[in-house]
């Protein structure tokens, strides 16, 4: 699902014009792929009526919707979709009853913060709408978005290791060349 929800995020600035022109062609065009990519901006778009956010507006009907909205995507990035078998992970997800918990966007709040401090600080200045559901609660403790945590190995234990410089990396490639042709023009006697 959170491959689903980036390309939407990817999408979301260009949407109303891809649907607008989109509506504007449909009768007149047989195949507007072309068009409707330029109009995104990508190299696929999505004509379906819903986003994410459109999505869980409606629970009752989340599976359906949500396939709607996947059968609205270009051939393209249907294809890759279906390479993920995305419609047999919607068809797991709504029999186990998980569907629209899977698709609504969740946080790794920093262990001993506040859940309502990082979403002002964090959520709130790029989504100004978003909010916290309260109806959500830890079993254990009955605290709101106190689930578990998460340790990033990477960002605690890693350390940064700046690239090499282009210029060394190109010498180093043209080197290789340069011996991989040796060894060809050995072979060729």
């Amino acid at each position: 699902m959170l491959l689903l929800r980036r390309i939407d995020c990817v999408l979301a600035p260009t949407k109303k014009n891809v649907l607008k022109k989109y509506d504007e062609l449909k009768d007149e065009i047989e195949n507007l792929d072309l068009v409707l990519k330029h109009e995104s901006g990508y190299a696929f778009y999505n004509t379906s009526k819903y986003d994410f956010r459109r999505l869980l507006d409606d629970p009752a009907n989340i599976q359906k919707n949500l396939i709607d909205y996947i059968n609205g995507f270009s051939e393209s990035m249907r294809d890759i979709l279906d390479r993920f078998k995305i419609r047999n992970t919607i068809q797991t997800l709504h029999e186990k009853g998980s569907l629209y918990p899977a698709l609504r966007d969740t946080e790794n709040v920093p262990l001993g913060e506040s859940v309502y401090g990082y979403v002002e600080r964090e959520v709130k200045p790029h989504v100004p709408d978003a909010w916290i559901d309260e109806s959500v609660v830890d079993a254990k403790d009955g605290g709101v978005g106190s689930v578990g945590y998460e340790i990033n190995f990477n960002r605690y234990f890693s350390t940064y290791t700046p690239p090499r410089p282009l210029a060394e990396i190109e010498a180093e490639i043209k080197n290789l060349e340069a011996e991989i042709l040796g060894m060809v023009r050995e072979m060729m006697g």
